[in-house]
């Protein structure tokens, strides 16, 4: 099975090609134009492989959670290849894709990603050091210092991934065990092999639809937090308060 996978949910934006658990190439850059860097990474891609789109067997995607504008350029990209070239399209979450890069090391397996604000998107999975991390918590939205603390108690080796790193590093640098920094970055790579693993347990590739990919959001944008405050601002000066 050969599957082209995107991760553009952070300011690193990576686009990989995977061949039956192969790395087959990869491209990785620190971007703040997803928008104009997504489509030339992966026509330099399949050309430098000499493949086409219709050598494909599916598209994946990280979908989210992570930069809504990140989030929205990478899913809508896969969705318009699928949607072209009739091929199954897979999301997964950025924090699993995330959790894959350290399925390396044994023990609990923290995928961070900055929200701003000091919170984080996370998700704790566990690893025995071969098999696929096994999640244990849904993503969420927290504060990396409410992070740091549920950390400590599980008392195990903890490594880390994502350009939260640094902020959960900062709230209590004790509980992590230090992993390579290019294992910190997302990877098409990784988004594969998350993509991959939901294929395995699917009954059929075609439920993997353009139309079914959505992106996966965990709290309202920026601009919509803002014009809810100004809002209730004004609602409060109209009544007098």
């Amino acid at each position: 099975m050969q599957i082209l996978a995107l991760d553009t949910t952070t300011p690193t934006a990576s686009a990989a090609i995977w061949n039956d658990g192969i790395l087959h190439g990869q491209y990785t850059i620190q971007t703040t134009t997803h928008s104009t860097t997504v489509l030339p990474m992966i026509e330099s891609l399949l050309s430098t492989l000499s493949l086409e789109i219709q050598d494909l067997d599916a598209l994946a995607v990280s979908a989210g959670p992570g930069s809504f504008t990140g989030v929205r350029i990478g899913v809508a990209t896969i969705k318009g290849l699928a949607f072209s070239h009739q091929i199954p399209c897979i999301g997964v979450s950025s924090l699993e894709s995330l959790a894959w890069n350290l399925i390396g090391y044994k023990g609990i397996l923290c995928p961070v990603i900055n929200a701003r604000r000091g919170h984080v998107y996370t998700a704790l999975f566990e690893s025995d050091g071969i098999s696929p991390p096994k999640r244990l918590t849904q993503d969420d939205l927290v504060p990396v210092s409410e992070l740091a603390v549920t950390l400590k108690k599980y008392g195990k080796n903890v490594y880390a991934a994502g350009d939260g790193y640094a902020m959960l590093a900062a709230a209590d640098n004790s509980i992590l065990t230090a992993t390579p920094e290019i294992l910190r970055y997302p990877s098409g790579f990784s988004t594969a092999c998350a993509a991959a693993e939901l294929c395995n347990t699917a009954s059929d590739l075609s439920i993997f639809t353009e139309a079914a990919l959505s992106p996966i959001y965990l709290r309202k944008s920026q601009a919509e937090r803002e014009r809810e405050e100004r809002l209730a601002k004004e609602g409060s000066v109209s009544k007098g308060e």
